[in-house]
């Protein structure tokens, strides 16, 4: 899950996550509100096998997920084994600006 700061929801972006290491082939996987609580998630079915991912602010005029339509990404995150499931982007950031995991 993701929870972004109110800079990420400016302009109407969307949001995809990418996944990444352990060898496996890099992937990108959209994500949705789907209940409007603010809060975005993804499948995480979809990043089993990954050792790292990044949460990314898009561009909402396309809906290919790609570097070129990234606007802002955290920093590369290890994907947690500790329970905890959803990253919180820290309030007045936009890029690697750090953030929080807790349990949703």
């Amino acid at each position: 899950y993701l929870r972004p700061n109110s800079n990420w929801t400016q302009a109407n972006a969307r949001f995809a996550v990418y996944a990444f290491g352990d060898g496996k082939s890099e992937k990108w996987i959209d994500m949705v509100d789907s209940d409007s609580d603010g809060i975005y998630e993804f499948d995480k079915a979809n990043i089993e096998g990954y050792a790292s991912i990044i949460f990314c602010r898009m561009n909402p005029g396309t809906t290919d997920n790609n570097w070129n339509n990234r606007w802002n990404q955290t920093a590369d995150l290890t994907v947690p084994t500790d329970g905890t499931n959803l990253y919180t982007v820290k309030e007045g950031t936009w890029d690697n600006g750090g953030g929080t995991w807790s349990t949703k």
